[in-house]
């Protein structure tokens, strides 16, 4: 695995919130600096996104 491929995005989630169910969504992006949570709310479906963005911007570069 190249250094290129390293993810440097992560999601920290304090351990009180271990009641809800957080699921990690590469099913939307996959890509390793971009990380998607998906949680729900009642009926709502909700989500916390981390982009790490270098100084090239190539993670907006691929989200454009």
């Amino acid at each position: 695995m190249s250094q290129d491929n390293y993810a440097r995005v992560t999601t920290y989630v304090n351990k009180c919130l271990l009641r809800i169910r957080f699921t990690s969504q590469l099913d939307i992006v996959n890509h390793h600096d971009i990380n998607i949570l998906s949680f729900y709310n009642d009926q709502d479906i909700n989500f916390i996104i981390n982009v790490y963005s270098d100084s090239n911007q190539t993670t907006l570069q691929f989200l454009s």
